[in-house]
């Protein structure tokens, strides 16, 4: 259980767009409030591993951060004026 809850969290803080370091500080915060005890060191390497490929980009339009994939196309990325003039 602890370990879906960890991800879970990790993966709701990606979808919002948080920092690494906001993505790690929240997941630890989340994990305290439903009682588990876990090493901050390990958060941070689930983190790690959970952000490996990941790039983080604002929107263009909403000026909302987003993670994605490094190596996404120009036509598919947000970020860019060529995905927004398809």
């Amino acid at each position: 259980m602890e370990t879906e809850f960890r991800k879970a969290t990790i993966n709701y803080c990606k979808g919002r767009g948080q920092t690494r370091d906001e993505i790690v500080e929240n997941t630890i915060n989340a994990l305290k409030a439903v009682g588990i005890e876990y090493e901050d060191f390990l958060v941070e390497a689930d983190v790690d591993h959970a952000l490996a490929g990941q790039e983080r980009v604002q929107n263009l339009m909403s000026k909302r951060w987003l993670w994605q994939d490094e190596n996404t196309p120009r036509c598919c990325d947000p970020s860019t004026e060529l995905y927004w003039s398809m």
